[in-house]
């Protein structure tokens, strides 16, 4: 088989990913392949444990649990409400003597000299608080797709310890605790896309809301800090024109209520499950 000619997914988030090289399947026997995610963005990150799904149908081939390896990685393109927000905060990262600001700024700005992580893993996401009591500044990580990993945690944190300047502050750096937010929506739309496409604008939307939100979440208009329900309805409005109404459940509840979040939580893709009605 060609080049990008055969196609699985991970059914529980709905990505799907493509052949790399040529691809010669042999009989009754294992076959070894490697594949990248058919769109580019954090919507294709997965483990490659979880990618479990054949699209492409062959006779008697299918996945082998267990035996796959690695993890798709992807980051979607810096939004302009983040470039603007690290405008804002750049001239806080010129001082010496350490602010929340500038340790924000330079956890963030992949695009300064010596940023020691790739694009890929570059965080996205920071949070800084300090500890009134000992003087201990905690700065705390994510990336588009979630939580650090440890390898990278011990590459920015002395890096940020070295372009913040700090005077005197004990400098903690640390990996946000990912929670994987799962949802089920039932949308109801008018057009002509079929439903794989519907499903896949849908699935495309949330992860880049979810991914998108910060550290710990935000303020829902009920009151609720962490993942909002009203927001994430809106950026599937935004995303889905022909949308006319919806229903939307997180993580399994049976209300449409928001999903609440500790403070040095971060949400995560769990994947959205949806439910297409056609209606005029």
């Amino acid at each position: 088989m060609g080049i990008s000619t055969y196609h699985i997914a991970n059914p529980s988030t709905g990505a799907t990913y493509v052949n790399t090289r040529a691809l010669t399947i042999a009989a009754n026997a294992n076959t070894t392949a490697t594949f990248q995610a058919d769109v580019a963005g954090a919507a294709g990150t997965s483990a490659a444990s979880a990618i479990t799904q054949t699209i492409t149908t062959l006779v008697g081939v299918s996945i082998v649990g267990g035996l796959q390896v690695g993890t798709f990685l992807g980051t979607d393109p810096e939004s302009n409400a983040s470039l603007l927000a690290r405008y804002k905060a750049k001239p806080a990262s010129l001082g010496k003597g350490g602010n929340a600001l500038s340790y924000w700024y330079w956890s963030v700005s992949s695009d300064e000299p010596g940023y020691p992580l790739p694009a890929a893993s570059r965080i996205t996401r920071a949070k800084v608080t300090a500890d009134e009591a000992s003087g201990e500044i905690l700065i705390t990580l994510a990336n588009s797709a979630g939580p650090p990993s440890g390898g990278d945690i011990a590459a920015i944190a002395p890096y940020i310890a070295k372009v913040a300047k700090p005077d005197g502050d004990r400098i903690s750096v640390v990996a946000a605790t990912g929670v994987a937010i799962s949802a089920t929506a039932t949308l109801y739309v008018n057009t002509d896309k079929s439903d794989s496409e519907v499903i896949a604008d849908a699935q495309a939307a949330y992860v880049s809301m979810i991914n998108g939100l910060p550290i710990g979440g935000e303020l829902d208009e009920d009151g609720s800090i962490g993942v909002p329900h009203g927001a994430v309805q809106a950026a599937l409005a935004r995303a889905l024109p022909y949308l006319r109404t919806q229903k939307l459940y997180l993580m399994g509840m049976s209300t449409e209520v928001s999903y609440a979040l500790s403070p040095y939580q971060v949400a995560t893709n769990g994947g959205l499950a949806v439910t297409i009605v056609r209606v005029a």
